[in-house]
């Protein structure tokens, strides 16, 4: 997929050479050699605890998508040291998620603990599962979802905390000042001009917290 290039990227990196001259190969043997093709205990135990995980997928034309899961911990269940089953719940229906999956298998995830800086990141190829015996082996408050995403490991390795260090993740002391953010009521009120509801961010209020309170963990689609 080609586009024009905005005016402000036009002087770009356009090689791999060209990058590596500015970014040499890593010096450690460990930033490759610690790639997993499978799940080993370390893996499981963290997916295990996580409750947040953001899953990333692109059509057959790579456009991409990065989604939110997130659940109780051992909401993504490890079927076998390469197979994951994602629960979907209730969402937007938008499903873009599931429609690039169906173009393109190709996938990226990575799954936060809370409180633990590192993550773990996982690669491979995902598919939109609907068996039965499947769903059953991640019910959702005793219920089957009507969909998952199965994916299959190819690579699953540990990405340091950096990155969770530098933005405070797990430090409340030094967590920004949300003065001055909207609500999520005003913001869509905002994006949609008023065409949820009756427009006003009182109504959007009540629709969001409804969905907060009652379908929360309610079988669907994200």
């Amino acid at each position: 997929m080609s586009e024009e290039v905005p005016t402000r990227f036009k002087d770009r990196i356009r090689s791999i050479e060209a990058l590596r001259a500015l970014v040499p190969e890593p010096a450690l043997n460990i930033t490759y050699e610690k790639v997993q093709s499978r799940l080993d205990a370390h893996c499981r135990s963290l997916i295990a605890a996580s409750t947040y995980a953001v899953l990333a997928t692109s059509d057959d034309r790579g456009k991409c998508d990065a989604s939110p899961r997130g659940g109780r911990p051992g909401f993504v269940r490890v079927l076998d040291d390469r197979c994951l089953l994602i629960p979907e719940y209730s969402g937007n229906r938008r499903a873009d998620t599931l429609r690039n999956l169906i173009l393109n298998p190709s996938v990226g995830l990575f799954f936060l603990v809370p409180g633990y800086e590192d993550i773990l990141r996982v690669n491979g190829r995902g598919y939109v599962v609907d068996n039965d015996d499947l769903l059953g082996e991640i019910p959702v408050d005793g219920k089957k979802p009507v969909v998952a995403v199965g994916v299959h490991v190819e690579e699953a390795y540990m990405h340091c905390a950096k990155a969770a260090k530098r933005g405070s993740l797990w430090d409340p002391p030094n967590w920004p000042d949300l003065t001055g953010i909207a609500s999520m009521a005003q913001i869509l009120k905002d994006h949609t001009n008023g065409k949820v509801g009756d427009g006003s961010t009182s109504a959007i209020q009540q629709v969001l917290d409804e969905s907060y309170s009652k379908r929360l963990f309610e079988p669907g689609w994200e």
